[in-house]
């Protein structure tokens, strides 16, 4: 038995220190990746910037190798398997398509900060104003409260 005990031991051992070594080759790895963020470099203007190289082209619906032709019984599988395949392509489609919907519904346009009175032409009015003469100040607008509820539309059918 003490035999038995001993060989035992000794293969819990084995794997506390290879879990072990796997643990710090981990952590080693981890610190190699984090070197900080790299600088960009400022651009000197006027500078023509250098042109990224065209990637190549992947065909479209590239034809993968035909298998072993498969026997008749399987066929009726591979019919099954290509439907659900349909189902998966379709389903992940209608999803992007949503997607993209949510996203347009949220574009509309930074929001220009307001600026007082009417647009002038830079330098006309700066000189025919007079001295010590105060300027109008501008209306202050009502603020709006954040977060406001909007009207709920409609249901939409689905």
């Amino acid at each position: 038995m003490k035999k038995e005990e001993e060989g035992e031991e000794e293969g819990r051992r084995k794997k506390r220190e290879e879990e072990e070594r796997r643990r710090r080759k981990r952590r080693r790895k981890k610190k190699k990746g984090k070197k900080g963020k790299k600088k960009r470099k400022k651009r000197k203007k006027g500078k023509k910037r250098k042109k990224r190289k065209k990637r190549k082209k992947r065909k479209k619906g590239k034809k993968r190798k035909k298998g072993k032709k498969r026997k008749c019984w399987m066929k009726k599988e591979e019919e099954g398997e290509e439907e659900g395949r349909r189902k998966k392509r379709e389903e992940e489609e209608r999803r992007r398509r949503k997607r993209r919907r949510k996203k347009k519904k949220g574009k509309k346009g930074k929001k220009k900060k307001g600026k007082k009175g009417k647009k002038r032409k830079k330098g006309k009015m700066r000189n025919k104003r007079k001295k010590g003469k105060k300027r109008k100040k501008g209306k202050k607008r009502k603020k709006r409260k954040k977060g406001k509820k909007r009207k709920k539309g409609k249901k939409r059918k689905k």
